[in-house]
């Protein structure tokens, strides 16, 4: 999901777009060997402009301006068949069963798991599972989240973690609830459908979990969310 730039900003004279930006930071290149640069190489870089903006200080018409983009990797389960193993989802967004099950074929399941992952960070708050671990310890703070208890019997024969420990679903609210003033969830009862509603899109089995059109209906969606974007 990507952010349009703010109108205007192609109007600014350079004058202008320097006194609302500064002067950009320059790092000088050197070469490993300690050797001189060859002419053809420039003296310095320049650092990117940090633009970003925190979530919970965008108001919500901005939304107006957002880009959904799949850089190519958007497709139809029904006309294209995908297996788990191709599903090129970054990690710590795809659901258990791409791991488990990796010859069986993605389904919109594995995007409502997706998504559950994304309000999350959306909210402001962290991603729920680690951004940069192999695939042993994410399916393992899986099961430190979620349970073993939910684990369906087949995968218990894969996996053979017997202790869990790490943060659980019951943690996993408790640190939503104390974070709730940045995430802009506005009471105790919104707090509540948010965790309703990730909780019923974070399932391991594809088929448990709620359906896009349930998420749409859900009562966080219905109340909170779609209201707001007019």
């Amino acid at each position: 999901m990507l952010i349009q730039t703010p109108s205007g900003l192609d109007q600014l004279s350079v004058e202008q777009f320097l006194e609302k930006f500064h002067e950009p930071m320059k790092v000088p290149i050197t070469r490993t060997d300690g050797q001189l640069l060859t002419p053809h190489l420039p003296p310095y870089a320049a650092l990117r402009i940090d633009m970003t903006k925190a979530a919970r200080k965008s108001p919500v018409k901005d939304a107006q301006g957002f880009v959904l983009a799949d850089f190519g990797e958007a497709f139809s389960p029904a006309e294209e068949p995908r297996l788990n193993q191709d599903n090129h989802t970054l990690l710590p967004g795809q659901p258990p069963g791409t791991l488990f099950e990796p010859d069986a074929h993605v389904s919109p399941a594995s995007d409502v798991w997706t998504m559950a992952t994304a309000i999350r960070e959306i909210l402001g708050m962290k991603s729920p599972f680690s951004q940069h671990v192999p695939p042993n310890e994410l399916l393992a703070e899986h099961l430190d989240v979620l349970g073993c208890e939910s684990l369906p019997h087949d995968w218990r024969a894969i996996w053979e973690r017997q202790e869990v420990d790490g943060e659980s679903w019951e943690e996993f609210n408790q640190t939503f609830r104390r974070k709730r003033e940045t995430t802009g969830i506005s009471g105790e009862e919104e707090s509540r459908a948010v965790l309703e509603l990730m909780r019923g899109m974070l399932r391991y089995r594809p088929q448990d979990r709620l359906t896009a059109d349930e998420v749409l209906r859900s009562e966080w969606m219905v109340k909170g969310a779609l209201p707001q974007t007019g």
